[in-house]
């Protein structure tokens, strides 16, 4: 985790916000769970929807792969279970885990969304058939 916390420190020094990183109070606690969030967001497509997406069955189109590996993503009651037995055993801090929830939170109101648009189709026009291609009673 040393390596993660000094490349935190270069970011938030390279955005400017010295007295965080020099009085290490809870503004640098906030930082590094803003910093987190997208990373664990990240990690979520990779971990949770890399297996997906590899192993989704082969008649499967990219587009429907796609999706799936998005929906797969998503992972909130997961994560908030999680969060806080490490909390409540002291193995997590609360920064992380509010950054871990947050993500989650995210995957869960943002990843369906283009997911849902991919199984629409994304704009595919509806085949029209002729009349002597329907069936007709």
């Amino acid at each position: 985790m040393t390596h993660l916390s000094a490349l935190l420190d270069s970011a938030v020094r390279s955005a400017g916000d010295k007295e965080a990183v020099g009085y290490r109070d809870r503004r640098w606690t906030h930082w590094r769970a803003l910093v987190l969030v997208p990373v664990f967001l990240l990690l979520f497509l990779l971990v949770r929807g890399g297996p997906v997406y590899l192993l989704a069955p082969r008649d499967l189109g990219a587009r429907d792969r796609t999706a799936l590996t998005l929906f797969a993503s998503t992972c909130l009651p997961l994560v908030v279970a999680i969060t806080t037995i490490g909390v409540d055993h002291k193995v997590l801090g609360r920064d992380q885990a509010a950054a871990l929830v947050g993500a989650a939170m995210i995957s869960v109101l943002v990843l369906p969304l283009p997911a849902m648009r991919l199984r629409a189709g994304g704009g595919r026009k509806p085949v029209s058939r002729s009349s002597a291609e329907s069936e007709a009673w």
